[in-house]
């Protein structure tokens, strides 16, 4: 079971896409698998997510995409991108996944959504009290906006399978070593998420934020990620063969750098960034 679906007017029909318009992300989750909880900077302008969008939109169709990060809403430039995804891709079903402390913050956004169908995942990381009593309040505000404009609200609820995919932390993780790529493909849960990072296609989100994330701890040429640091992603000056290929492929090699037998953390260790100031969060007043 591939992301490849099959063939659409000359594209390439693909499960979904998914593409980080910001790297930035006000909340630290241990084990984030976008590598969100290392501070890593850099956001996509809106000219370059439409020249990278515009691009990729002449060789795949998705039948879902995602706009994510980071913090999706820590880019200013969001309510353009989130009515660009729809001009380009009208069919799919098109999703801002986001953690909820900024959609206050943009201007016209519950028009874009409404304006545009694009749902709502309010992803929820933790049980904790404190982080919890934001996101009910987040979800009773969207609630109301749904009840009102129509806003699809879906509720991403990881806190049962979110897993370590990488042991140690920072300069001292390393990959697992199980050796057996298909079942760390079977028990992932990005194997369908292909990422358009630095304008090419990559597997996953583990494996496209891979190089920045070595890199920022002087990893690359580290023994045991030297291999996985060399990863090819595709190119958008792909044969259509090379497409096929690329997109056919279950486990590879690189594969094997996950868990085949992740354990599933319960209480997972989360935080909020000092250097993002939460300011009030959409409230039930501003649906009105």
């Amino acid at each position: 079971m591939s992301i490849l679906v099959g063939r659409k007017d000359g594209r390439f029909e693909i499960k979904a896409l998914e593409i980080h318009i910001t790297h930035a992300c006000n909340l630290h989750c241990d084990g984030c698998r976008h590598y969100s909880n290392y501070n890593h900077k850099g956001e996509l302008s809106l000219d370059q997510y439409k020249d990278w969008l515009s691009s990729w939109a002449e060789r795949v169709t998705p039948r879902k995409f995602r706009l994510l990060g980071g913090e999706p809403t820590l880019n200013q430039q969001l309510v353009p991108m989130i009515y660009y995804a729809a001009e380009l891709w009208p069919d799919a079903t098109r999703q801002l996944t986001t953690n909820g402390y900024f959609l206050h913050r943009h201007e016209g956004l519950i028009e874009a959504l409404t304006a545009t169908n694009t749902r709502v995942a309010l992803t929820i990381h933790s049980k904790d009290p404190t982080y919890m009593k934001r996101v009910r309040e987040f979800e009773d505000a969207l609630n109301i906006h749904g009840e009102k404009t129509g806003v699809n609200l879906f509720h991403n609820d990881r806190t049962d399978v979110w897993s370590h995919y990488y042991k140690g932390v920072g300069s001292t993780m390393r990959p697992f070593d199980d050796k057996n790529p298909r079942q760390s493909w079977e028990k992932c849960p990005c194997r369908f998420c292909p990422q358009i990072h630095e304008n090419r296609l990559w597997k996953c989100p583990p494996i496209a934020y891979l190089p920045m994330q070595l890199k920022k701890f002087g990893l690359t040429d580290h023994p045991q990620w030297r291999d996985y640091a060399r990863y090819d992603s595709l190119g958008l000056e792909g044969s259509d063969a090379e497409f096929e290929d690329f997109l056919t492929r279950e486990e590879e090699p690189i594969c094997g750098m996950c868990p085949a037998n992740p354990v599933y953390v319960q209480e997972k260790t989360m935080d909020w960034k000092k250097e993002f100031r939460v300011e009030e969060p959409i409230t039930s007043d501003a649906a009105e």
